[in-house]
């Protein structure tokens, strides 16, 4: 604007008298020049109250941290022996997710999460010092796009995403007939695989204002991946004798959750939880057939956890 000519005394009063100014249009320049400024100052104005509103930030991300300890009952199950007879299989659960709000109703999330069980050893036969042996694990790491709702004071989360899923699982038996006959036999399974993976979860307050609430949630992801069984075998009879192998093929892994617990909120960024867990493994592969490997595997899970939001 500072481009433009300013009017003179004596141009104002040829304007006054409806002559020409020096320039062509000038009074009607002065004019639009003097409703441009007024146009420009009220725009200026309104933009100042912009960035408060375009610019705000109502993104949220929330951090969640749980630990805790897993029973299972695979290998008694594989035993075939009574409950009583053969220990529980135990374990430790380890998970962290965050979660990223992206638009009014709708976030994204990424988890990681591993299931850790201890070899588990078990005499069958004290007389001819039978004895079996078998170890279980499971790490998972999933992403989903989320949509938010609440219904009648229900918050609710419908997902969908892609889970990538690896397992492994070993398996002994050894026997000692005599001195010198013996023979101890081994198998491994890993499972390496990816797929999609649709969850739900619900949470709802104890009453208006309480710092409790129940939650509660279900998942299920379909992989397709490559399965590997190395088995081994070595022994005396009473000469020594041994043998090895290993086979893959293309397999599929389902794998279901399931969760349930009470959370206390200490404030709106932070708040503690405890619930249980049960975790469903099971192997669609020709491989598990043939070895007589267990096809489902389960573990439950009591943890404790933190969230923090920020």
């Amino acid at each position: 604007m500072i481009a433009f000519s300013i009017l003179t005394e004596v141009d104002r009063g040829k304007c006054r008298r409806g002559q020409q100014g020096p320039t062509i249009g000038s009074c009607g320049m002065g004019i639009t020049i003097r409703k441009l400024n007024v146009g420009v100052a009220i725009g200026a104005a309104s933009l100042a109250q912009v960035p408060s509103v375009v610019l705000a930030d109502n993104e949220t991300t929330s951090i969640t941290l749980e630990g805790g300890a897993s029973l299972g009952e695979f290998t008694r199950e594989k035993v075939g022996a009574p409950e009583g007879e053969i220990n529980d299989d135990m374990g430790l659960y380890g998970s962290v997710e965050t979660v990223r709000s992206i638009s009014p109703g709708w976030d994204w999330s990424v988890g990681a999460t591993g299931l850790n069980f201890a070899p588990t050893t078990e005499t069958l036969d004290e007389e001819d010092f039978e004895s079996y042996s078998n170890e279980f694990d499971a790490r998972f790491v999933n992403f989903d796009i989320g949509r938010n709702m609440q219904m009648s004071g229900v918050d609710l989360r419908f997902a969908a995403g892609v889970e990538a899923i690896s397992t492994s699982e070993n398996k002994g038996l050894s026997a000692f007939d005599a001195p010198d006959a013996y023979f101890d036999s081994t198998i491994s399974r890993d499972y390496l695989g990816v797929g999609p993976r649709i969850s739900g979860d619900a949470s709802m307050p104890l009453g208006d204002g309480s710092p409790f609430s129940l939650y509660g949630g279900a998942s299920a992801a379909m992989t397709r991946g490559s399965l590997t069984i190395d088995k081994g075998l070595s022994g005396q009879d009473p000469e020594p004798f041994g043998s090895s192998g290993r086979e893959s093929e293309t397999a599929s892994l389902f794998h279901g959750a399931l969760d349930a617990g009470v959370q206390y909120s200490v404030n709106d960024s932070t708040s503690f939880r405890a619930g249980l867990r049960r975790d469903i493994f099971r192997f669609d592969s020709a491989l598990t057939e043939d070895i007589g490997a267990q096809e489902t595997i389960t573990s439950d899970t009591a943890y404790v956890g933190v969230s923090i939001s920020f």
